[in-house]
C-alpha cells in the first residue's frame, strides 16, 4: 500500500491507463497529420489540374494537339511527382470538344495511387 492507501495494483492500473491515453492521443495526432498531408497533396493536384485545363481550353482549336500530352511537376512538399494527362474528344455537338484533364500521384512512403480529374468543353474546328 502507498501512503494514500492505494494498492500497488491500483497504481499500476492508473499508470497504464494514463500511458494508454497519452499513446492514443499521439496516434490521433499522427493520423491527423497524415490526413492534412494527404489533403494538401490533393489541393496541389487540383491546382495543377485546373491550370492544365485552363491552358487546354485557352488553346481552342489547337487543343487537339494535347492528346496524350503529359508532364511532371514536383510538389513543394516531399518530391511528389504529379502525372498530368489531357484527353480531347469530340462531343458530337458541332465543333465542341470535351477536354478531360486527369492528374495522378502516389502518396509518399506508400504505393497508394490517387487521382483527380476535371472536365471542360472547348469549341474549335474538328
Amino acid at each position: 500500500m502507498t501512503r494514500r492507501g492505494y494498492t500497488l495494483i491500483e497504481v499500476m492500473m492508473a499508470s497504464a491507463l494514463l500511458a494508454l491515453v497519452i499513446s492514443g492521443s499521439m496516434a490521433v495526432r499522427l493520423r491527423l497529420e497524415r490526413y492534412e498531408r494527404r489533403a494538401g497533396l490533393k489541393m496541389e493536384a487540383l491546382r495543377v489540374t485546373s491550370h492544365a485545363l485552363h491552358e487546354a481550353c485557352m488553346e481552342g482549336a489547337e487543343a487537339a494537339k494535347w492528346h496524350g500530352r503529359q508532364w511532371h511537376i514536383d510538389a513543394a512538399d516531399g518530391r511528389v511527382r504529379f502525372h498530368v494527362q489531357c484527353e480531347v474528344k469530340p462531343t458530337g455537338e458541332g465543333d465542341r470538344r470535351r477536354v478531360l484533364v486527369r492528374t495522378r500521384w502516389t502518396e509518399p512512403g506508400t504505393r497508394v495511387e490517387r487521382s483527380v480529374a476535371l472536365v471542360g468543353w472547348v469549341a474549335g474546328s474538328s
